[in-house]
C-alpha cells in the first residue's frame, strides 16, 4: 500500500483535546475505547480538570446520509441499491456508485472523472452525431444523456455517444453489415 493511500484511511480521534488518528471504522482511537471499556471514562482516574467528551458531529437536517468523499448528501445524491425482496441492500453517494460502475464495467481507470474528461474534450458533443449535450450549472458542468459506448464482444471502451446514438447502435447488434444496408435502404427513398 503506497503511503498516500494509507495517509488518507484515517481520521482524527472524536474526544476533545486528542489527536490520535482513528485508522479503522468509527470515532475514536484505541486508546479512549480501552479507557472508556475500563474505567467507564475518556479520562484516566485521578483526572484534574475538565472532563474529556465524545464531540459528535450533528448531521444538518437536509442530510439524508453521508459518504466518506463527498461529505453530507441530499436525498436526490444518494443511491439505494434494492434487493428483490424491496429492501435496500446498500446506500450511499450516487457519484461514488457510478464511479464503481464505470470502472467495473468499462474499464476506465479515472472512472467517472475520465468519463467527464473525455466528455468536455469532445465539447459535450455525441461522437457520432454531434449534437451538444451539455448543461453548465452555478457550481459545475454537468454532462447529461451521453452514454459510454463498448464493444459488447471485447468489453472495450469505444467512446462517448447520446443514448440515442447508442441504442442504434444497439438495435442493429454493432454489425456494420446492418449499418451499411440501412444506409443504402435510406439512399433509395
Amino acid at each position: 500500500m503506497s503511503k498516500s493511500r494509507i495517509l488518507k484511511n484515517y481520521r482524527e480521534c472524536h474526544i476533545s483535546n486528542c489527536t490520535n488518528r482513528v485508522w479503522t471504522g468509527g470515532y475514536i482511537c484505541g486508546t479512549h475505547k480501552y479507557r472508556f471499556k475500563v474505567h467507564k471514562s475518556y479520562d484516566l482516574p485521578g483526572h484534574i480538570g475538565a472532563p474529556s467528551i465524545l464531540i459528535k458531529e450533528e448531521p444538518p437536517e437536509w442530510a439524508a446520509g453521508k459518504c466518506q468523499r463527498h461529505g453530507y448528501l441530499r436525498e436526490n445524491q444518494m443511491y439505494y441499491s434494492a434487493t428483490s425482496k424491496g429492501k435496500y441492500k446498500t446506500k450511499g453517494c450516487r457519484r461514488c456508485a457510478l464511479h464503481r460502475n464505470i470502472k467495473k464495467n468499462y474499464g476506465l481507470e479515472g472512472g467517472i472523472d475520465e468519463y467527464e474528461k473525455l466528455a468536455l474534450a469532445q465539447g459535450g458533443k455525441c461522437a457520432i452525431c454531434k449534437q451538444k449535450n451539455i448543461a453548465v450549472t452555478n457550481d459545475r458542468t454537468q454532462i447529461r444523456r451521453l452514454s459510454i459506448d463498448h464493444c459488447h464482444k471485447t468489453g472495450k471502451f469505444r467512446g462517448i455517444i447520446c443514448s440515442h446514438c447508442n441504442s442504434g447502435l444497439g438495435y442493429f447488434r454493432d454489425n456494420p453489415e446492418y449499418l451499411q444496408a440501412a444506409i443504402e435502404y435510406l439512399n433509395k427513398t
